[in-house]
């Protein structure tokens, strides 16, 4: 069963004149002319729970701007499957088809002739030879293996991450509750239109909005209806649009629908959702293909295929404000490194317990963190911020950090905030930004879940974690094992003193002085092993080494 915050597909069957920009926030798979060799690992190295856009796009002139002449979606587990040579796959409409060394493709009926590629008649159809020839089709254009002027294209729209389901869990919370998190902004539209939306979501994601904010906390938003705002807190919220969340589905409702939250976009400047909901429209054919007034320079370049903004791994619309919801939250770390944002946004987190008394000093380390993230990604946060944990001056005490002998003192205090600093950094940006001096700290904190953070992130990072660990240097590496041991990481701790033993048997650590460095951290139990798989691993030649040790 999907949750809630998960993806949807965006359309079924073939679409047909797709403006690129249509697909706000999805990166840029893979990107080649169709006289490029394609092969199967080309695609089968998106993740499974990605959905997907493959389609064939003619290089743009600068006329027509990005416009996929002819596409199709689907989720990546169904459409990438390996199939044999009279096998097919049919999903969300179509036919698909992925048989190594042949052919890739889809059509939008069953296919009697597949050889190395599909050669039947027909527009809505998609081939692409795997087997190291470029080509093949691009709907009814076909015999494109030595062709530069056609495109392969596919998308990917990778599952939410963790600041993203976050907010998705907090996105219509009732008003009384949305408080605990962080202050909140009214957005007035005409009559009773009217939606709250946390201020640090509103400052981060469409900061040319937040700038009318008043005294009152409300911004005054003429012409606009409650469906309008009603989207575009939810775009804020889950970087989702009408078309890929539950709802009408009438095409007439959801044409309104689209139409006014291009408006509300364009009134708080926010060019790439307000692009995207035009692209939209225009596929659908429900407006002319002129493209929405462009409002800065580099929005007016020249639009093509083979530009780096399209290039593999670019994310479309990134950039500015409002584009992609993880850049976003992730620009408020500059608050935690400045002046902070405002005081009822904010939480003091104290690494120590409360009735504990140099929690109360210098000692223990601070760290300032939004409510809204906190609230957002943890459980434990979502608790603490709404009951009596949280105290009248705005702090946290974590036990835990304490209890589970992760703050030590001395150095490892040091260590502690460093490694609760990266957590938090992962927090917001879903992205872990670790070095072997911190990263058994912070796995240790990762492991123990005490955060009660997703658990398919939290593994992901874990893993991240024990990586780094290992790949520390020969200077590294003894403090590594030594934490790992004193933390009870039994694996880890083995796996860091084998990879020291390999350290210290290359030649140029070899000096007396090097092995007396590396090895003054370690316990007695530790050298007995260290000793123990220098002589393993080379009997003689590490007869110097263990006489120094």
């Amino acid at each position: 069963m999907e949750s809630s915050c998960a993806h949807r597909l965006p359309f079924a069957g073939v679409r047909e004149e797709t403006p690129l920009e249509t697909f706000l926030g999805w990166t840029v798979h893979y990107n080649e002319v169709y006289r490029a060799a394609t092969r199967a690992q080309d695609l089968e190295s998106i993740d499974e729970d990605s959905i997907i856009v493959a389609g064939a796009a003619h290089d743009a002139d600068g006329t027509t701007g990005l416009v996929l002449d002819t596409c199709a979606c689907g989720r990546s587990k169904a459409v990438l499957r390996n199939c044999q040579r009279w096998q097919q796959t049919e999903h969300n409409g179509l036919i698909w088809y992925l048989e190594r060394g042949r052919a890739f493709g889809f059509a939008d009926e069953a296919i009697q002739r597949r050889g190395g590629a599909d050669v039947a008649e027909g527009p809505r159809r998609l081939s692409w030879h795997l087997d190291g020839q470029g080509g093949y089709r691009a709907g009814w254009i076909e015999h494109l293996n030595h062709d530069t002027s056609w495109r392969k294209l596919v998308l990917k729209r990778e599952r939410p991450g963790l600041i993203a389901c976050g907010l998705h869990g907090l996105w219509q919370l009732p008003a009384e509750e949305m408080a605990a998190y962080g202050s909140c902004v009214r957005l007035q539209g005409d009559g009773i239109a009217s939606q709250l939306v946390h201020s640090s979501l509103l400052r981060c994601r469409s900061p040319a909005l937040f700038r009318f904010v008043t005294e009152q906390g409300a911004v005054h938003l003429p012409g606009i209806t409650s469906t309008g705002l009603e989207d575009f807190v939810a775009f804020l919220y889950t970087a989702q649009l009408p078309w890929d969340r539950p709802g009408p589905d009438a095409e007439d409702s959801l044409e309104q629908r689209v139409s006014e939250l291009r408006h509300v976009a364009s009134v708080a400047e926010m060019g790439a959702l307000e692009r995207g909901c035009h692209g939209w429209l225009v596929t659908l054919g429900h407006i002319s293909s002129k493209p929405p007034p462009e409002k800065s320079a580099e929005a007016l370049e020249t639009a093509s295929w083979s530009s780096h903004k399209v290039a593999a791994g670019a994310v479309v619309g990134q950039g500015p404000p409002g584009a992609v919801l993880e850049d976003d939250v992730a620009t408020l770390v500059e608050e935690l490194s400045g002046p902070g944002g405002p005081k009822e946004d904010m939480v003091t987190l104290v690494l120590g317990r409360r009735d504990d008394a140099s929690s109360d000093s210098t000692a223990a380390p601070r760290l300032e963190a939004h409510r809204l993230v906190l609230g957002a990604c943890s459980g434990f946060f979502a608790a603490a911020l709404s009951s009596a944990f949280l105290e009248r001056d705005g702090i946290v005490h974590l036990g835990f950090v304490e209890e589970q002998g992760l703050r030590g003192d001395g150095a490892n205090l040091e260590t502690a905030r460093s490694a609760f600093r990266r957590l938090i950094h992962f927090l917001y940006t879903g992205k872990l930004d670790v070095d072997a001096a911190c990263a058994v700290d912070l796995l240790a904190l990762l492991q123990g879940n005490f955060l009660q953070l997703d658990e398919r992130h939290v593994a992901r990072a874990c893993a991240a974690c024990e990586v780094t660990a290992l790949a520390g240097t020969l200077q590294e590496l003894p403090e590594v094992t030594r934490r790992a041991e004193e933390l009870g990481f039994d694996d880890l701790t083995a796996a860091a003193l084998s990879r020291l033993a390999e350290l210290l048997c290359e030649k140029h650590a070899c000096q007396a002085f090097a092995v007396k460095g590396a090895t003054a951290k370690l316990s007695h139990s530790l050298l007995v092993d260290l000793v123990a798989l220098l002589v393993e691993k080379s009997p003689i030649c590490q007869v110097a080494r263990v006489e120094t040790l």
